[in-house]
């Protein structure tokens, strides 16, 4: 083969692999559907017990990613002290339909996210029933003898809609509080929970 015939060839192979760059980058960012959306919990809705006292910081920061390639709306979100009274795992204390809980409600707005952005969230825990001011802290009292001898589930809960107006409810346990022994942690809290993840076709 001539040296002019290599070179058309080898341009040709470039022109070919520029083309197919194009098309996926294409089909990445206008048909490919992504939404990637991660949250890192730090400290947030960490509540220490003793015995049948229950304590917690009044501000809160949370750090929303959106690894995707579509914005999302993040909204409602707030914290459940949840009584165990059901079988199952602490997920399964977070997912009942209606579960015994004392809410722990968030004074904070909803968040846009754009594709490839990261935000903080910063919250204040709204000082209502069951929660009062003391010593610095939140704190709620369980006089109940039975209530105050169960054990609770600290869970996190939150809506969030993309673009195509889905919408969807995401609850995460946090924290185990049992009756005795120590609490324990339901996550890793050196890696982002997953809130939503899912990949699909659009037109």
């Amino acid at each position: 083969m001539s040296e002019e015939k290599q070179r058309d060839w080898i341009a040709i192979g470039v022109s070919l692999a520029s083309l197919g760059i194009s098309a996926a980058v294409a089909f990445n960012a206008n048909l490919l559907k992504r939404d990637d959306i991660r949250i890192v919990m730090g400290d947030g809705l960490q509540i220490i017990r003793e015995k049948n006292v229950f304590s917690l910081q009044e501000h809160h920061e949370f750090t929303f990613i959106n690894s995707g390639n579509r914005q999302a709306v993040v909204s409602g979100l707030y914290g459940m002290l949840v009584l165990a009274i059901q079988p199952g795992d602490a997920a399964a204390q977070c997912s009942q339909d209606l579960p015994l809980h004392k809410s722990i409600l968030l004074d904070a707005s909803p968040i846009v996210l754009k594709p490839g952005e990261i935000q903080i969230f910063q919250a204040k825990v709204s000082t209502s029933y069951p929660w009062k001011r003391k010593d610095g802290m939140l704190q709620f009292r369980e006089d109940g003898v039975v209530e105050g001898a169960a054990n609770y589930v600290v869970c996190i809960a939150l809506n969030i809609v993309t673009p195509d107006s889905s919408s969807e409810k995401w609850t995460q346990p946090l924290y185990s509080l049992p009756a005795t022994g120590e609490d324990r942690e339901a996550f890793d809290k050196a890696r982002p929970l997953n809130v939503l993840q899912r990949t699909f076709l659009g037109f």
